[in-house]
């Protein structure tokens, strides 16, 4: 494949994503170099290596690569994150630190503000996931299956209990 070759770049980009289970075997062994430009191909190559070969490593530095190579796209900054979450060995902080360095993309897709609100929770930044779930607006369908509503859900609860724990049942 030619790499000023748009029609096989395309193919490429969407070889994975088709769900095709020949295309992904195909795929695996399938080198980027070529394309070190082409973000799709690289988040592709990434999902094929944690599905299809369970080669952890290889995956989490394709999504890196990928994010990248468009670090304007906000999806891949998402999915990376997804994968290191699933990959269970990323702790929370540093998937926190990742988003933090990515602010301004976090606020550009639901799902990724959730899950931006989710590590804080983690992190036990309560007052601040508070904060930042009601500095946006969200889609009806804001993309976590309900994620949104426990979130806002687990703020409160959390925020209520560490008030308690801290003698001030008023606040709670």
């Amino acid at each position: 494949m030619r790499r000023d070759d748009a029609a096989s770049r395309q193919r490429s980009g969407g070889y994975i994503e088709s769900g095709s289970q020949g295309s992904c075997e195909a795929a695996d062994g399938v080198q980027v170099l070529p394309m070190d430009d082409f973000a799709a191909a690289h988040r592709n190559l990434g999902i094929a290596l944690f599905d299809k070969r369970h080669d952890v490593p290889g995956a989490k530095t394709e999504m890196q690569r990928a994010f990248q190579t468009a670090p304007q796209d906000a999806r891949l900054l998402y999915e990376w994150l997804q994968l290191l979450k699933n990959a269970d060995d990323v702790p929370a902080l540093e998937r926190l630190r990742i988003v933090e360095a990515n602010r301004d993309l976090a606020f550009h897709r639901n799902d990724l503000s959730v899950e931006w609100m989710m590590l804080l929770l983690q992190a036990g930044r309560l007052d601040e996931a508070a904060d930042r779930i009601v500095s946006r607006e969200y889609d009806v369908y804001e993309g976590g299956e309900g994620r949104l509503a426990r979130v806002y859900e687990w703020i409160h609860i959390l925020r209520g209990l560490k008030r308690l724990d801290e003698g001030e049942p008023e606040q709670a």
